[in-house]
């Protein structure tokens, strides 16, 4: 879902690329951004996403045992890079701040992408 939501605002990007071309787009609408946007939304996205899939694959009879003995599978044992060092990272440099922290880049981005296009149509008096 947040991909489809984060890449809705890619399409008029790519439709102008595709009618205007890319060294325009890149110049007038700040195109090289939007992509950099696009890769960090996606990264981040997919960073969070192969740790909710990696608790999918657990076993049910795992799940419902560590239910009843209080332990907490879904940090340590299904969250990526959590799994491959638990208690390392239940501070600092998991799963869900790795995906905070690349949508903020994301946003950086974006919010460059926005200034360059921004400042070529007040250059140009359009606006």
């Amino acid at each position: 879902m947040f991909i489809v939501l984060a890449s809705s605002g890619f399409f008029p990007i790519i439709h102008a690329t595709y009618t205007y071309g890319l060294a325009r787009m890149v110049v007038e609408g700040g195109a090289t951004y939007h992509a950099l946007a696009a890769l960090f939304y996606m990264t981040g996205a997919v960073v969070y996403a192969v740790s909710f899939f990696l608790s999918l694959s657990l076993p049910p009879k795992t799940v419902v045992a560590a239910s009843f003995a209080k332990k907490d599978l879904g940090r340590t044992q299904t969250r990526w890079p959590e799994k491959w060092a638990p208690g390392k990272y239940d501070t600092w440099g998991h799963s869900h701040q790795l995906f905070h922290v690349l949508v903020v880049m994301g946003l950086g981005a974006h919010l460059a992408a926005f200034a360059t296009a921004f400042d070529y149509a007040h250059r140009l008096g359009s606006c």
